[in-house]
């Protein structure tokens, strides 16, 4: 939920194809400075999945989008839907508008791109080719009749074959104004819509020197309000996702029925015993040994990289903003008292307010595990067997020992 809350906070806002820096963060490193003036489009499709079932979606593009920003998001809104991906990817589909029986195939680069002074090209965007309008209509049809004729010029030449002869899937779109229809066609050949670009290219983050001709034309007063209003983009970034922060953070720290996981509970009493053995009464050593062993080396991973446990694939940007929020759970263990000024970093800031409630629910949470009765030493057994029993059909004893005895002959003098 947490990510989800994330992505479509992002997507709200304009998102630069090739920096990936978007409107709407938690990082200020990957706060797209440069304010985009951008308009909602909703586009209603109508998936063909069969001869009974074509239900309409509604994706929500920004005229600011590159093509392939608004084919993803045309896929990941069926994937939203129905939980699997549609069988076409990105790279096999392309936008083509067409009105008056001409053909013109939507790139993110081709004829008409705008190139700057340096040499570096802009990618088009949706409202690159005038297309402002909302009320759009997108089906997937089957393949059509190839009796009848879908050989149409374009009037843009194209390096990438369309495919009108009925070989693959079509998606038919309308545009109701003008006159205008966009499809989205099966391609044979791979499309370049959608991949990574090199410096050569630009889409809504200028380069560093055209960025710094346009603010030299601005006055002091113009660039801090600007500074300013970016940085209210990270404060509304945090209050959307925040309550999803949270109940994460609570669950983590909370004990279900004043009940801790018996692994929990008998490692921390294991850490309890040691000390108690080392004669330490510093409490703060048991604290720090205890998050180092669980949050800092289990959940801090797990925040991190939610993908290795749910299939989403997290870009650079997405791994920016959970490190922000990683950074406010490993601040919620720590024993040191932060002093923030106006010259901390914004990261900091963010969650600074929350933190001190935190640092209290995680004492309590130490302290009510350190209350609980402590386990026998047959429940402890009982409860490893259970856990053997749970997979004990999911390994293979013999790959196993035939590694422990690769590392053996290996190292054998050693051993």
């Amino acid at each position: 939920m947490l990510v989800t809350a994330l992505l479509q906070k992002i997507n709200k806002g304009p998102v630069d194809a090739v920096t990936d820096k978007a409107l709407y963060t938690l990082n200020e490193d990957w706060l797209l400075w440069q304010v985009t003036q951008f308009t909602t489009l909703f586009l209603k499709k109508s998936f063909y999945l069969n001869k009974k079932d074509s239900p309409n979606i509604q994706t929500e593009v920004l005229d600011c989008d590159s093509i392939g920003q608004t084919k993803k998001k045309i896929l990941d809104t069926f994937l939203n839907k129905y939980s699997y991906p549609y069988r076409h990817q990105i790279h096999e589909i392309g936008l083509e508008l067409q009105k008056d029986r001409e053909h013109q195939e939507l790139l993110d680069v081709d004829g008409s791109s705008v190139i700057l002074e340096n040499g570096i090209t802009v990618l088009n965007t949706i409202g690159h080719y005038k297309k402002r309008e909302i009320s759009h209509t997108f089906q997937l049809s089957p393949p059509p009749n190839p009796f009848l004729d879908h050989s149409v010029s374009s009037p843009i030449p194209s390096k990438n074959k369309i495919d009108r002869t009925g070989a693959g899937a079509v998606l038919i779109s309308s545009l109701l104004t003008d006159g205008a229809t966009v499809t989205v066609i099966k391609k044979t050949t791979r499309c370049d819509s959608g991949g990574a670009y090199s410096d050569k290219y630009c889409h809504l983050n200028l380069p560093a020197e055209q960025a710094l001709e346009d603010l030299s034309k601005t006055t002091g007063k113009q660039k801090f309000k600007v500074k300013e209003m970016c940085l209210t983009k990270l404060l509304s970034t945090k209050v959307v996702c925040h309550s999803f922060v949270e109940k994460l953070f609570r669950t983590i720290w909370s004990l279900q029925n004043n009940k801790a996981p018996i692994a929990i509970k008998h490692f921390f009493d294991f850490l309890d015993a040691q000390a108690e053995r080392k004669k330490i009464t510093d409490l703060d050593v048991t604290h720090i040994w205890k998050t180092n062993s669980l949050p800092l080396r289990f959940w801090i991973n797990i925040l991190k990289n939610p993908q290795f446990i749910f299939d989403i694939e997290k870009t650079p940007h997405l791994d920016s903003c959970l490190s922000v929020i990683a950074q406010a759970f490993m601040d919620a263990f720590s024993l040191t008292d932060h002093q923030l000024g106006k010259h901390a970093p914004t990261n900091k800031l963010l969650y600074a307010k929350d933190i001190p409630q935190f640092k209290e629910e995680v004492k309590a949470y130490y302290k009510q595990i350190q209350e609980l009765p402590s386990l026998s030493s047959q429940e402890v057994e009982e409860f490893l067997i259970k856990e053997s029993k749970k997979h004990e059909n999911e390994f293979q004893e013999a790959v196993a020992l035939m590694e422990i005895y690769k590392y053996i002959t290996k190292y054998f003098d050693e051993v």
